[in-house]
């Protein structure tokens, strides 16, 4: 939270608190999923909304557990045959990832997921 307020964020919203899972940490999947069923509360604005319907994706960045910040991520929407979806990060999500001692993510790791502007 002292991170986000150093950098003038408003607007805090817990996305998600989850479980790392071992495609969430696979090099060769390259994204962190956020499903759908398992989002606390709505996150994003209508137009944004918009761009991940179709099929776009949006430019994010993320704050690490390091606290070191990463740029160039994207956020964007799989859709499912069964009408379920999860968000993912995807693009530099490895970056985050990996080496496992700059943020200590590794499977089975308990994650929360924050969204600010």
């Amino acid at each position: 939270m002292d991170k986000i307020q150093e950098m003038h964020g408003r607007d805090m919203t817990l996305v998600v608190e989850k479980t790392l899972t071992a495609t969430d940490m696979s090099r060769g999947q390259s994204r962190l999923s956020i499903p759908n069923k398992q989002i606390r509360q709505s996150f994003l604005r209508e137009e944004e909304i918009r761009i991940l319907d179709r099929k776009e994706g949006i430019k994010v960045s993320l704050i690490e557990p390091c606290l070191e910040v990463s740029h160039g991520l994207q956020l964007k929407r799989w859709n499912y045959k069964s009408r379920n979806f999860s968000y993912v990060l995807t693009e530099r999500w490895n970056g985050v990832a990996h080496p496992y001692a700059r943020n200590e993510l590794m499977k089975d790791v308990v994650i929360q997921l924050w969204s600010f502007r």
